[in-house]
Protein backbone atom coordinates (compact mmCIF):
# COMPACT_ATOMS: atom_id res chain seq x y z
CA UNK A 1 0.00 0.00 0.00
CA UNK A 2 2.84 2.38 0.88
CA UNK A 3 4.47 1.65 -2.47
CA UNK A 4 1.26 2.53 -4.31
CA UNK A 5 0.86 5.81 -2.39
CA UNK A 6 4.51 6.75 -3.02
CA UNK A 7 4.14 5.94 -6.72
CA UNK A 8 1.02 8.12 -7.01
CA UNK A 9 2.71 10.99 -5.19
CA UNK A 10 5.76 10.67 -7.43
CA UNK A 11 3.59 10.79 -10.56
CA UNK A 12 1.74 13.87 -9.27
CA UNK A 13 5.05 15.52 -8.42
CA UNK A 14 6.46 14.85 -11.89
CA UNK A 15 3.25 16.11 -13.53
CA UNK A 16 3.42 19.33 -11.52
CA UNK A 17 7.05 19.92 -12.58
CA UNK A 18 6.21 19.24 -16.24
CA UNK A 19 3.18 21.55 -16.20
CA UNK A 20 5.13 24.29 -14.43
CA UNK A 21 7.91 24.06 -17.02
CA UNK A 22 5.31 24.08 -19.78
CA UNK A 23 3.80 27.36 -18.57
CA UNK A 24 7.24 28.98 -18.28
CA UNK A 25 8.07 27.86 -21.81
CA UNK A 26 4.81 29.38 -23.09
CA UNK A 27 5.72 32.72 -21.52
CA UNK A 28 9.26 32.60 -22.92
CA UNK A 29 8.04 31.77 -26.45
CA UNK A 30 5.52 34.62 -26.30
CA UNK A 31 8.23 37.07 -25.20
CA UNK A 32 10.50 35.91 -28.04
CA UNK A 33 7.65 36.48 -30.49
CA UNK A 34 6.96 39.98 -29.14
CA UNK A 35 10.69 40.80 -29.44
CA UNK A 36 10.57 39.48 -33.05
CA UNK A 37 13.21 36.84 -32.27
CA UNK A 38 11.42 34.49 -34.61
CA UNK A 39 14.21 31.96 -35.16
CA UNK A 40 14.72 31.39 -31.42
CA UNK A 41 10.95 31.22 -30.90
CA UNK A 42 10.51 28.58 -33.62
CA UNK A 43 13.30 26.48 -32.13
CA UNK A 44 11.52 26.41 -28.79
CA UNK A 45 8.11 25.86 -30.43
CA UNK A 46 9.39 22.73 -32.21
CA UNK A 47 10.61 21.24 -28.93
CA UNK A 48 7.48 22.32 -27.05
CA UNK A 49 5.10 20.66 -29.52
CA UNK A 50 6.95 17.36 -29.14
CA UNK A 51 5.40 16.92 -25.68
CA UNK A 52 2.25 19.03 -26.15
CA UNK A 53 1.23 18.91 -29.84
CA UNK A 54 -2.28 20.30 -29.21
CA UNK A 55 -1.34 23.45 -27.30
CA UNK A 56 -3.57 26.11 -28.89
CA UNK A 57 -1.53 29.08 -27.67
CA UNK A 58 1.78 27.76 -29.06
CA UNK A 59 0.17 26.78 -32.36
CA UNK A 60 -1.28 30.30 -32.61
CA UNK A 61 2.12 31.91 -31.98
CA UNK A 62 3.75 29.66 -34.58
CA UNK A 63 1.09 30.54 -37.14
CA UNK A 64 1.50 34.26 -36.44
CA UNK A 65 5.28 34.01 -36.86
CA UNK A 66 4.87 32.27 -40.21
CA UNK A 67 2.39 34.90 -41.43
CA UNK A 68 4.58 37.76 -40.18
CA UNK A 69 7.64 36.26 -41.93
CA UNK A 70 5.71 35.89 -45.20
CA UNK A 71 5.30 32.12 -45.14
CA UNK A 72 1.48 31.92 -45.37
CA UNK A 73 1.48 28.48 -47.00
CA UNK A 74 3.22 27.06 -43.90
CA UNK A 75 1.12 29.10 -41.45
CA UNK A 76 -2.20 27.47 -42.36
CA UNK A 77 -1.37 24.12 -40.76
CA UNK A 78 -0.67 25.30 -37.17
CA UNK A 79 -3.44 27.92 -37.33
CA UNK A 80 -6.05 25.39 -38.50
CA UNK A 81 -4.94 23.03 -35.74
CA UNK A 82 -5.35 25.84 -33.19
CA UNK A 83 -8.94 26.39 -34.35
CA UNK A 84 -9.69 22.65 -34.32
CA UNK A 85 -8.23 22.06 -30.85
CA UNK A 86 -9.94 25.11 -29.26
CA UNK A 87 -13.43 23.85 -28.41
CA UNK A 88 -14.53 27.19 -26.94
CA UNK A 89 -15.11 30.60 -28.53
CA UNK A 90 -11.92 31.92 -26.97
CA UNK A 91 -9.64 34.81 -27.90
CA UNK A 92 -7.08 32.27 -29.14
CA UNK A 93 -9.50 30.88 -31.72
CA UNK A 94 -10.47 34.40 -32.80
CA UNK A 95 -6.85 35.40 -33.39
CA UNK A 96 -6.15 32.12 -35.20
CA UNK A 97 -9.08 32.83 -37.55
CA UNK A 98 -7.86 36.39 -38.15
CA UNK A 99 -4.41 35.14 -39.12
CA UNK A 100 -5.85 32.39 -41.30
CA UNK A 101 -7.65 35.20 -43.11
CA UNK A 102 -4.35 37.07 -43.54
CA UNK A 103 -2.69 33.90 -44.84
CA UNK A 104 -5.48 33.28 -47.36
CA UNK A 105 -5.21 36.88 -48.59
CA UNK A 106 -1.46 36.49 -49.06
CA UNK A 107 -2.10 33.29 -51.03
CA UNK A 108 -4.70 35.07 -53.20
CA UNK A 109 -7.60 32.92 -51.93
CA UNK A 110 -10.16 35.70 -51.31
CA UNK A 111 -13.31 33.59 -50.87
CA UNK A 112 -11.76 31.54 -48.09
CA UNK A 113 -10.28 34.69 -46.51
CA UNK A 114 -13.64 36.45 -46.46
CA UNK A 115 -15.34 33.43 -44.87
CA UNK A 116 -12.94 33.12 -41.91
CA UNK A 117 -12.71 36.89 -41.37
CA UNK A 118 -16.50 37.14 -41.11
CA UNK A 119 -16.46 34.23 -38.67
CA UNK A 120 -13.75 35.97 -36.60
CA UNK A 121 -15.65 39.27 -36.60
CA UNK A 122 -18.93 37.66 -35.54
CA UNK A 123 -17.23 35.94 -32.60
CA UNK A 124 -16.36 39.33 -31.02
CA UNK A 125 -14.03 37.40 -28.70
CA UNK A 126 -11.68 40.37 -28.37
CA UNK A 127 -11.95 43.93 -29.59
CA UNK A 128 -8.57 43.87 -31.34
CA UNK A 129 -9.13 40.61 -33.24
CA UNK A 130 -12.58 41.82 -34.34
CA UNK A 131 -11.07 45.16 -35.40
CA UNK A 132 -8.37 43.38 -37.42
CA UNK A 133 -10.99 41.23 -39.16
CA UNK A 134 -13.11 44.33 -39.85
CA UNK A 135 -10.13 46.25 -41.27
CA UNK A 136 -9.17 43.38 -43.59
CA UNK A 137 -12.75 43.05 -44.80
CA UNK A 138 -13.00 46.77 -45.57
CA UNK A 139 -9.55 46.90 -47.22
CA UNK A 140 -10.63 44.19 -49.65
CA UNK A 141 -13.97 45.80 -50.49
CA UNK A 142 -16.14 43.40 -48.48
CA UNK A 143 -18.97 44.47 -46.21
CA UNK A 144 -18.56 44.07 -42.48
CA UNK A 145 -21.42 41.87 -41.22
CA UNK A 146 -24.30 43.97 -39.94
CA UNK A 147 -25.41 43.51 -36.37
CA UNK A 148 -29.11 43.35 -35.62
CA UNK A 149 -29.10 45.45 -32.45
CA UNK A 150 -32.86 45.10 -32.10
CA UNK A 151 -32.42 41.34 -31.69
CA UNK A 152 -29.83 42.07 -29.01
CA UNK A 153 -32.22 44.46 -27.29
CA UNK A 154 -34.92 41.78 -27.18
CA UNK A 155 -32.38 39.28 -25.86
CA UNK A 156 -31.30 41.78 -23.17
CA UNK A 157 -34.94 42.48 -22.28
CA UNK A 158 -35.69 38.77 -21.87
CA UNK A 159 -32.50 37.52 -20.20
CA UNK A 160 -31.51 40.21 -17.69
CA UNK A 161 -34.71 40.07 -15.56
CA UNK A 162 -34.46 36.27 -15.45
CA UNK A 163 -30.77 36.06 -14.63
CA UNK A 164 -30.34 38.96 -12.17
CA UNK A 165 -31.19 37.94 -8.62
CA UNK A 166 -33.57 40.90 -8.17
CA UNK A 167 -33.47 43.33 -11.07
CA UNK A 168 -36.38 45.46 -9.91
CA UNK A 169 -35.24 46.31 -6.38
CA UNK A 170 -34.97 50.00 -7.30
CA UNK A 171 -36.23 50.51 -10.86
CA UNK A 172 -39.78 49.22 -11.31
CA UNK A 173 -40.53 46.52 -13.84
CA UNK A 174 -42.75 48.86 -15.86
CA UNK A 175 -40.06 51.55 -15.91
CA UNK A 176 -37.47 49.01 -17.08
CA UNK A 177 -39.60 47.94 -20.04
CA UNK A 178 -40.45 51.57 -20.83
CA UNK A 179 -36.72 52.34 -21.01
CA UNK A 180 -36.26 49.41 -23.38
CA UNK A 181 -38.88 50.80 -25.75
CA UNK A 182 -37.36 54.30 -25.68
CA UNK A 183 -34.05 52.74 -26.70
CA UNK A 184 -35.78 50.72 -29.42
CA UNK A 185 -37.11 53.90 -31.03
CA UNK A 186 -33.53 55.20 -31.48
CA UNK A 187 -31.78 51.94 -32.30
CA UNK A 188 -31.44 52.40 -36.06
CA UNK A 189 -29.20 55.44 -35.60
CA UNK A 190 -26.85 53.90 -33.00
CA UNK A 191 -23.39 52.43 -33.37
CA UNK A 192 -22.47 49.37 -31.33
CA UNK A 193 -20.69 51.52 -28.74
CA UNK A 194 -23.58 53.98 -28.48
CA UNK A 195 -25.91 51.02 -28.04
CA UNK A 196 -23.70 49.72 -25.21
CA UNK A 197 -23.81 53.13 -23.52
CA UNK A 198 -27.60 53.28 -23.82
CA UNK A 199 -27.90 49.84 -22.24
CA UNK A 200 -25.57 51.05 -19.48
CA UNK A 201 -27.87 53.99 -18.81
CA UNK A 202 -30.71 51.54 -18.18
CA UNK A 203 -28.47 49.45 -15.92
CA UNK A 204 -27.42 52.59 -14.02
CA UNK A 205 -31.08 53.21 -13.21
CA UNK A 206 -31.33 49.64 -11.92
CA UNK A 207 -28.80 50.72 -9.27
CA UNK A 208 -26.55 47.65 -9.02
CA UNK A 209 -22.87 48.62 -9.25
CA UNK A 210 -21.84 45.06 -10.16
CA UNK A 211 -23.99 45.04 -13.32
CA UNK A 212 -22.76 46.61 -16.57
CA UNK A 213 -22.77 46.56 -20.35
CA UNK A 214 -19.69 48.71 -20.98
CA UNK A 215 -16.16 47.37 -21.23
CA UNK A 216 -13.28 49.81 -21.50
CA UNK A 217 -11.84 47.42 -24.11
CA UNK A 218 -14.47 48.81 -26.49
CA UNK A 219 -12.89 52.26 -26.22
CA UNK A 220 -9.50 52.87 -27.78
CA UNK A 221 -8.70 56.55 -27.33
CA UNK A 222 -7.71 57.92 -23.93
CA UNK A 223 -6.33 61.20 -22.64
CA UNK A 224 -2.79 61.10 -21.17
CA UNK A 225 -3.70 61.64 -17.53
CA UNK A 226 -4.65 59.42 -14.64
CA UNK A 227 -6.87 60.98 -11.97
CA UNK A 228 -7.47 60.07 -8.35
CA UNK A 229 -10.02 61.53 -5.95
CA UNK A 230 -8.38 62.90 -2.85
CA UNK A 231 -10.34 64.51 -0.04
CA UNK A 232 -11.22 67.66 -1.99
CA UNK A 233 -11.31 66.68 -5.66
CA UNK A 234 -9.74 64.99 -8.68
CA UNK A 235 -5.97 65.32 -9.00
CA UNK A 236 -3.52 64.17 -11.66
CA UNK A 237 -1.39 61.39 -10.19
CA UNK A 238 0.19 60.17 -13.43
CA UNK A 239 0.77 61.60 -16.88
CA UNK A 240 3.22 61.53 -19.78
CA UNK A 241 6.52 63.36 -19.98
CA UNK A 242 5.12 66.05 -22.28
CA UNK A 243 2.59 67.07 -19.63
CA UNK A 244 4.63 66.57 -16.46
CA UNK A 245 3.55 70.05 -15.30
CA UNK A 246 0.08 68.58 -14.64
CA UNK A 247 1.25 66.22 -11.90
CA UNK A 248 -0.51 67.11 -8.66
CA UNK A 249 -2.85 69.62 -10.30
CA UNK A 250 -6.56 69.64 -9.46
CA UNK A 251 -9.09 69.15 -12.27
CA UNK A 252 -11.89 71.73 -12.09
CA UNK A 253 -13.42 71.57 -15.57
CA UNK A 254 -13.54 70.02 -19.03
CA UNK A 255 -14.34 72.35 -21.93
CA UNK A 256 -17.23 74.50 -20.68
CA UNK A 257 -18.30 71.96 -18.05
CA UNK A 258 -17.41 72.11 -14.36
CA UNK A 259 -16.32 68.92 -12.60
CA UNK A 260 -19.65 68.94 -10.75
CA UNK A 261 -21.52 68.99 -14.07
CA UNK A 262 -19.30 66.19 -15.42
CA UNK A 263 -20.11 64.07 -12.37
CA UNK A 264 -23.84 64.71 -12.82
CA UNK A 265 -23.59 63.41 -16.39
CA UNK A 266 -21.49 60.43 -15.33
CA UNK A 267 -24.31 59.43 -12.95
CA UNK A 268 -26.34 58.45 -16.00
CA UNK A 269 -23.90 55.63 -16.85
CA UNK A 270 -22.41 54.79 -13.43
CA UNK A 271 -24.67 52.99 -10.93
CA UNK A 272 -23.98 55.37 -8.05
CA UNK A 273 -24.85 53.63 -4.79
CA UNK A 274 -23.06 56.53 -3.11
CA UNK A 275 -21.01 59.59 -4.05
CA UNK A 276 -17.76 57.79 -3.34
CA UNK A 277 -18.27 55.15 -6.03
CA UNK A 278 -19.27 57.88 -8.48
CA UNK A 279 -16.00 59.71 -7.84
CA UNK A 280 -13.96 56.51 -7.84
CA UNK A 281 -15.31 55.27 -11.18
CA UNK A 282 -15.65 58.76 -12.55
CA UNK A 283 -11.87 59.24 -12.28
CA UNK A 284 -11.40 56.38 -14.74
CA UNK A 285 -14.31 57.25 -17.05
CA UNK A 286 -13.07 60.82 -17.57
CA UNK A 287 -9.92 59.53 -19.27
CA UNK A 288 -11.90 57.98 -22.17
CA UNK A 289 -12.79 60.14 -25.15
CA UNK A 290 -15.81 57.97 -26.06
CA UNK A 291 -17.31 58.58 -22.61
CA UNK A 292 -16.96 62.36 -22.91
CA UNK A 293 -18.33 62.27 -26.44
CA UNK A 294 -21.38 60.21 -25.46
CA UNK A 295 -22.14 62.55 -22.56
CA UNK A 296 -21.83 65.61 -24.85
CA UNK A 297 -18.86 66.94 -22.92
CA UNK A 298 -16.45 66.70 -25.88
CA UNK A 299 -17.04 66.65 -29.61
CA UNK A 300 -13.45 66.23 -30.81
CA UNK A 301 -10.36 64.32 -29.67
CA UNK A 302 -8.71 67.58 -28.62
CA UNK A 303 -10.25 68.67 -25.34
CA UNK A 304 -9.60 71.60 -23.03
CA UNK A 305 -8.97 70.47 -19.46
CA UNK A 306 -8.94 73.13 -16.75
CA UNK A 307 -6.78 72.69 -13.65
CA UNK A 308 -5.89 74.60 -10.51
CA UNK A 309 -2.19 74.97 -9.90
CA UNK A 310 -0.50 75.03 -6.49
CA UNK A 311 -1.14 78.78 -6.24
CA UNK A 312 -4.91 78.22 -6.80
CA UNK A 313 -4.71 79.80 -10.26
CA UNK A 314 -6.55 78.15 -13.14
CA UNK A 315 -4.60 76.75 -16.07
CA UNK A 316 -6.08 75.50 -19.35
CA UNK A 317 -4.39 72.65 -21.18
CA UNK A 318 -5.51 71.06 -24.44
CA UNK A 319 -5.06 67.30 -24.31
CA UNK A 320 -5.45 65.00 -27.30
CA UNK A 321 -6.90 61.53 -26.99
CA UNK A 322 -4.95 58.79 -28.74
CA UNK A 323 -4.50 55.01 -28.89
CA UNK A 324 -1.16 54.97 -27.07
CA UNK A 325 -1.94 56.61 -23.75
CA UNK A 326 -2.83 53.55 -21.70
CA UNK A 327 -1.79 53.21 -18.04
CA UNK A 328 1.52 51.61 -19.06
CA UNK A 329 2.46 54.89 -20.78
CA UNK A 330 1.73 57.07 -17.76
CA UNK A 331 5.28 57.54 -16.65
CA UNK A 332 5.45 60.37 -14.11
CA UNK A 333 5.14 59.48 -10.43
CA UNK A 334 5.78 61.34 -7.19
CA UNK A 335 9.43 61.28 -6.19
CA UNK A 336 8.54 59.35 -3.04
CA UNK A 337 5.78 56.78 -2.65
CA UNK A 338 4.34 56.13 0.79
CA UNK A 339 4.15 52.57 2.04
CA UNK A 340 0.58 51.76 0.90
CA UNK A 341 1.32 52.73 -2.72
CA UNK A 342 4.32 50.41 -2.98
CA UNK A 343 4.07 46.97 -4.60
CA UNK A 344 0.59 47.60 -6.08
CA UNK A 345 0.79 44.48 -8.26
CA UNK A 346 1.49 42.17 -5.33
CA UNK A 347 -1.73 40.60 -4.07
CA UNK A 348 -0.49 40.62 -0.47
CA UNK A 349 2.74 41.42 1.31
CA UNK A 350 3.96 42.58 4.72
CA UNK A 351 6.68 44.71 6.26
CA UNK A 352 7.83 44.70 9.86
CA UNK A 353 8.31 48.28 11.07
CA UNK A 354 10.79 47.44 13.79
CA UNK A 355 11.21 50.95 15.19
CA UNK A 356 7.46 51.21 15.78
CA UNK A 357 6.90 47.53 16.67
CA UNK A 358 4.21 47.40 13.99
CA UNK A 359 3.52 44.56 11.55
CA UNK A 360 2.10 46.17 8.41
CA UNK A 361 0.10 43.72 6.25
CA UNK A 362 -0.96 44.96 2.79
CA UNK A 363 -3.94 43.01 1.41
CA UNK A 364 -4.47 44.25 -2.16
CA UNK A 365 -6.66 41.54 -3.69
CA UNK A 366 -8.98 38.83 -2.37
CA UNK A 367 -7.45 36.22 -4.63
CA UNK A 368 -4.87 33.52 -3.95
CA UNK A 369 -3.63 30.17 -5.17
CA UNK A 370 -6.21 28.45 -2.98
CA UNK A 371 -9.19 30.46 -4.24
CA UNK A 372 -8.10 30.08 -7.88
CA UNK A 373 -8.00 26.30 -7.48
CA UNK A 374 -11.18 26.27 -5.40
CA UNK A 375 -13.06 28.17 -8.12
CA UNK A 376 -11.65 25.94 -10.87
CA UNK A 377 -10.38 28.96 -12.84
CA UNK A 378 -6.83 27.71 -13.38
CA UNK A 379 -4.92 24.47 -13.71
CA UNK A 380 -2.55 23.27 -11.00
CA UNK A 381 0.43 24.40 -13.08
CA UNK A 382 -1.02 27.88 -13.55
CA UNK A 383 -1.92 28.09 -9.86
CA UNK A 384 1.69 27.48 -8.91
CA UNK A 385 2.47 31.01 -10.12
CA UNK A 386 -0.16 32.55 -7.83
CA UNK A 387 0.97 33.23 -4.25
CA UNK A 388 -0.53 31.13 -1.47
CA UNK A 389 -2.52 33.10 1.10
CA UNK A 390 -2.42 30.14 3.48
CA UNK A 391 1.38 30.27 3.51
CA UNK A 392 1.28 34.06 3.76
CA UNK A 393 -1.11 34.11 6.74
CA UNK A 394 0.95 31.39 8.49
CA UNK A 395 4.02 33.61 8.12
CA UNK A 396 2.08 36.59 9.53
CA UNK A 397 1.08 34.53 12.58
CA UNK A 398 4.66 33.29 12.98
CA UNK A 399 5.97 36.87 13.02
CA UNK A 400 3.36 37.91 15.58
CA UNK A 401 4.54 35.07 17.78
CA UNK A 402 8.30 35.58 17.39
CA UNK A 403 8.73 39.35 16.96
CA UNK A 404 8.29 42.20 19.40
CA UNK A 405 5.00 43.42 17.89
CA UNK A 406 2.61 45.82 19.61
CA UNK A 407 0.25 46.51 16.71
CA UNK A 408 -0.88 44.71 13.56
CA UNK A 409 -2.24 46.79 10.67
CA UNK A 410 -4.14 45.10 7.83
CA UNK A 411 -4.33 47.63 5.00
CA UNK A 412 -7.26 46.93 2.64
CA UNK A 413 -7.69 50.44 1.26
CA UNK A 414 -6.79 49.34 -2.32
CA UNK A 415 -8.52 45.95 -2.23
CA UNK A 416 -11.36 45.81 -4.76
CA UNK A 417 -12.54 42.33 -3.95
CA UNK A 418 -12.54 38.80 -5.27
CA UNK A 419 -13.32 36.04 -2.79
CA UNK A 420 -13.90 36.56 0.93
CA UNK A 421 -12.55 33.08 1.66
CA UNK A 422 -8.80 33.86 2.14
CA UNK A 423 -9.49 36.89 4.34
CA UNK A 424 -11.93 34.95 6.52
CA UNK A 425 -9.25 32.39 7.32
CA UNK A 426 -6.88 35.15 8.46
CA UNK A 427 -9.66 36.77 10.49
CA UNK A 428 -10.34 33.48 12.27
CA UNK A 429 -6.66 33.04 13.10
CA UNK A 430 -6.30 36.60 14.41
CA UNK A 431 -9.50 36.36 16.45
CA UNK A 432 -7.92 33.50 18.41
CA UNK A 433 -4.61 35.29 18.93
CA UNK A 434 -4.71 36.76 22.44
CA UNK A 435 -1.54 38.77 21.89
CA UNK A 436 -3.06 40.88 19.08
CA UNK A 437 -6.84 40.55 19.35
CA UNK A 438 -7.12 43.41 21.81
CA UNK A 439 -8.59 46.89 21.48
CA UNK A 440 -5.86 49.21 20.23
CA UNK A 441 -3.62 46.44 18.88
CA UNK A 442 -5.40 45.39 15.67
CA UNK A 443 -6.26 47.96 12.99
CA UNK A 444 -7.91 47.63 9.57
CA UNK A 445 -7.42 50.39 6.99
CA UNK A 446 -10.27 50.96 4.53
CA UNK A 447 -10.84 53.57 1.83
CA UNK A 448 -12.52 54.53 -1.42
CA UNK A 449 -10.95 51.57 -3.27
CA UNK A 450 -12.19 49.01 -0.73
CA UNK A 451 -14.95 47.21 -2.57
CA UNK A 452 -17.08 44.06 -2.84
CA UNK A 453 -15.55 41.06 -1.02
CA UNK A 454 -13.00 43.32 0.67
CA UNK A 455 -15.83 45.23 2.37
CA UNK A 456 -17.28 41.96 3.63
CA UNK A 457 -13.87 41.02 5.04
CA UNK A 458 -13.59 44.41 6.75
CA UNK A 459 -17.05 43.97 8.31
CA UNK A 460 -16.06 40.48 9.42
CA UNK A 461 -12.93 41.89 11.09
CA UNK A 462 -15.21 44.34 12.91
CA UNK A 463 -17.65 41.65 13.99
CA UNK A 464 -15.28 38.81 14.91
CA UNK A 465 -12.28 40.65 16.35
CA UNK A 466 -11.57 43.77 18.39
CA UNK A 467 -10.17 45.55 15.34
CA UNK A 468 -10.54 49.31 14.81
CA UNK A 469 -11.35 50.54 11.29
CA UNK A 470 -9.34 53.58 10.19
CA UNK A 471 -9.31 55.58 6.95
CA UNK A 472 -12.05 56.73 4.58
CA UNK A 473 -15.57 55.50 3.74
CA UNK A 474 -15.72 52.73 1.14
CA UNK A 475 -17.00 53.13 -2.42
CA UNK A 476 -19.20 50.06 -2.28
CA UNK A 477 -22.17 49.49 -0.01
CA UNK A 478 -21.83 46.81 2.67
CA UNK A 479 -25.27 45.42 1.74
CA UNK A 480 -25.26 44.97 -2.01
CA UNK A 481 -25.78 42.69 -4.96
CA UNK A 482 -22.81 40.72 -6.21
CA UNK A 483 -21.34 37.37 -7.27
CA UNK A 484 -21.22 38.55 -10.86
CA UNK A 485 -21.98 36.38 -13.87
CA UNK A 486 -22.39 37.39 -17.51
CA UNK A 487 -24.05 36.59 -20.81
CA UNK A 488 -23.21 37.73 -24.34
CA UNK A 489 -25.59 39.46 -26.72
CA UNK A 490 -25.62 37.25 -29.84
CA UNK A 491 -25.40 39.94 -32.54
CA UNK A 492 -23.02 42.56 -31.16
CA UNK A 493 -21.00 40.31 -28.87
CA UNK A 494 -21.49 42.76 -25.99
CA UNK A 495 -21.00 41.14 -22.59
CA UNK A 496 -23.65 41.93 -19.97
CA UNK A 497 -22.57 41.51 -16.34
CA UNK A 498 -25.24 40.92 -13.71
CA UNK A 499 -25.49 40.00 -10.02
CA UNK A 500 -26.70 36.63 -8.81
CA UNK A 501 -26.79 37.13 -5.05
CA UNK A 502 -27.65 39.74 -2.43
CA UNK A 503 -25.28 40.16 0.52
CA UNK A 504 -26.47 41.85 3.71
CA UNK A 505 -23.74 41.67 6.39
CA UNK A 506 -24.70 45.00 8.00
CA UNK A 507 -28.16 45.21 9.60
CA UNK A 508 -28.08 49.02 9.53
CA UNK A 509 -27.63 49.11 5.72
CA UNK A 510 -25.38 52.20 5.46
CA UNK A 511 -24.48 53.63 2.04
CA UNK A 512 -20.76 53.05 2.81
CA UNK A 513 -18.75 51.15 5.39
CA UNK A 514 -17.63 53.94 7.69
CA UNK A 515 -14.32 53.89 9.59
CA UNK A 516 -14.25 54.16 13.37
CA UNK A 517 -11.57 56.82 12.94
CA UNK A 518 -11.87 59.05 9.87
CA UNK A 519 -8.50 60.00 8.36
CA UNK A 520 -8.48 61.44 4.84
CA UNK A 521 -5.48 61.59 2.51
CA UNK A 522 -4.68 64.78 0.60
CA UNK A 523 -2.79 65.29 -2.64
CA UNK A 524 0.03 66.85 -0.61
CA UNK A 525 0.32 63.67 1.51
CA UNK A 526 0.54 61.61 -1.68
CA UNK A 527 3.09 63.88 -3.36
CA UNK A 528 5.27 64.01 -0.26
CA UNK A 529 5.19 60.25 0.31
CA UNK A 530 3.29 60.59 3.59
CA UNK A 531 0.54 58.34 4.92
CA UNK A 532 -1.61 60.13 7.51
CA UNK A 533 -3.66 56.98 8.15
CA UNK A 534 -0.73 54.78 9.14
CA UNK A 535 0.83 57.70 11.05
CA UNK A 536 -2.39 58.09 13.08
CA UNK A 537 -2.36 54.39 13.96
CA UNK A 538 1.32 54.34 14.92
CA UNK A 539 1.08 57.45 17.03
Amino acid sequence: MKKIILTVLLILFIDTIVLSKQTKDEEEIWELYLDKKYFSAEEKITKFLEYDPSNVFILLIWGRILVDTEKPYLALSPLRKAVAFDKSESWKKAWALAYIGKAYLALNRPDEAREVLILCYKMQATVNSANLASELLVENGWEVPSQDLEKDLDYFKEKLPKKHSNLFFKLSENSFFDEIEVLRSDIDSLTKLQFAFRLQQIIAKVGDSHSSSISFKLMRKTFPIKLYWFKDGFYVVKTVIDHKELLGKKLIGINIHSVENVLDRLKTIIPAENEIILRKRGAKHIRYFDVLKFLNIADSEEVEFIFLDFMKKSMKVTLKASDDTGPEKLSIKPAVLSLPFKNPKNRFWFEYLEDNKVLYVKYNECMSRETALRNGKVSKSQASFIPSFNEFSDEVLRLIKTKDIEKVVVDMRHNQGGSTWPGEKLITKLSKNEKINQRGKLYIIIGQDTYSAAIRNAISFKQKTKAILVGEPTAGKPNRYGRTRSFVLPESGLRINYSTKYFSPDPEDPTSLMPDILVETSIHDYMNGEDPVLSRIIN
